[in-house]
């Protein structure tokens, strides 16, 4: 596994998963899908889309002839309302899913798949952890005990992983991002991936250790507000 691994750090190419809740028809979802596109089409990299049912009406991205040359892997009982009994049956899902694929990064988004991912992931020791905030999960016009119930698991899940980047300045007044290196990401579009940098350099950092070091912090001032 590590001779297999330092390979492939020294050859710049990576096996990444990717774990979304659902890919619906939206911004976070068409984000996942570029980079899952463009990791393969032009680093050449060995990608895996792990994801929930489509479910909701804003229609299923990947039934829209999308993501065909991206390897995908079903997990039925990931879905965005929670349910303790399908988000445990979720979780042994996704961590079976990794450990078949044996991915050096895995790379997670949405806050249910977020969760489940980063902790799965970590479970497993895999060396480069990766969470993009495409919107915070708590707000305020939650309940006092829902938002502060929101915000430990947040706070749970990035202490499993090695670097946290948002996608809006308004992500980044919430959260205290990076690991290595703090990143804000204001501009996600396709052929701009500040994303494939990011984990390059945290996957080569890492590749060797094959620890998880708790690094991901939120901003206790900003959760208080």
């Amino acid at each position: 596994m590590m001779s297999d691994l330092t390979t492939r750090k020294d050859s710049l190419l990576m096996r990444i998963a990717h774990v979304i809740t659902r890919m619906i028809v939206g911004g976070a979802q068409e984000n996942t899908l570029f980079t899952c596109e463009d990791l393969i089409r032009d680093h050449g990299d060995e990608v895996l889309l792990i994801t929930g049912p489509a479910l909701g009406p804003e229609g299923d991205l990947l039934s829209q002839g999308r993501g065909d040359i991206v390897p995908q892997a079903l997990i039925p009982n990931l879905r965005r309302a929670i349910h303790p009994v399908r988000d445990l049956s979720a979780y042994w899902n996704i961590k079976r899913q990794l450990r078949d694929f044996d991915p050096e990064v895995v790379h997670t988004h949405s806050a249910k798949g977020g969760l489940l991912g980063r902790v799965a992931a970590a479970a497993l020791g895999i060396p480069a952890i990766v969470h993009t905030v495409h919107g915070a999960p708590f707000h305020d016009y939650q309940s006092r005990g829902a938002r502060a119930f929101f915000c430990r698991c947040e706070k749970y899940a990035a202490s499993r992983c090695h670097a946290l980047i948002s996608v809006a300045d308004a992500m980044t007044e919430q959260l205290v991002i990076g690991c290595h290196k703090p990143c804000s990401l204001s501009n996600c579009r396709r052929g701009n991936h500040p994303v494939y940098r990011i984990t390059r350099e945290i996957f080569q950092t890492r590749s060797s250790k094959g620890d998880c070091a708790a690094c991901g912090q939120f901003n206790e001032s900003a959760i208080e507000q």
